[in-house]
């Protein structure tokens, strides 16, 4: 399923869109030579849906010139997990078609 969602010209679009942001924030969580990660952008998600969730601050490096995840880039993050999820789930399991107006949040 991973990689046939990786292959998919859409997905590529999307991604191509927010990679300087995705990449910017493997460095800062120290994660950019973990392919679990990188592939998709459910572990990122995970970590940043949690601690808003929570209440959580967002993480910073410890290296000042990366800074830290801001509120932006929690929304680019969740948007593109988003993009996945409908993808996986509804688009490539041919519960709906790819019409964007038909894509919708989990809950």
């Amino acid at each position: 399923m991973r990689a046939a969602k990786v292959d998919s010209d859409l997905w590529k679009e999307k991604r191509g869109k927010v990679e300087m942001v995705f990449n910017r924030l493997y460095k800062l969580l120290a994660v950019e030579n973990q392919s679990d990660w990188t592939t998709m952008a459910d572990h990122i998600f995970d970590n940043l849906q949690s601690r808003k969730c929570h209440g959580i601050a967002y993480p910073c490096s410890p290296n000042p010139e990366l800074g830290c995840v801001s509120t932006v880039d929690a929304e680019v993050v969740f948007e593109v997990f988003y993009l996945e999820f409908n993808f996986k789930i509804l688009i490539s399991q041919n519960i709906i078609n790819s019409q964007p107006s038909k894509l919708q949040r989990p809950v």
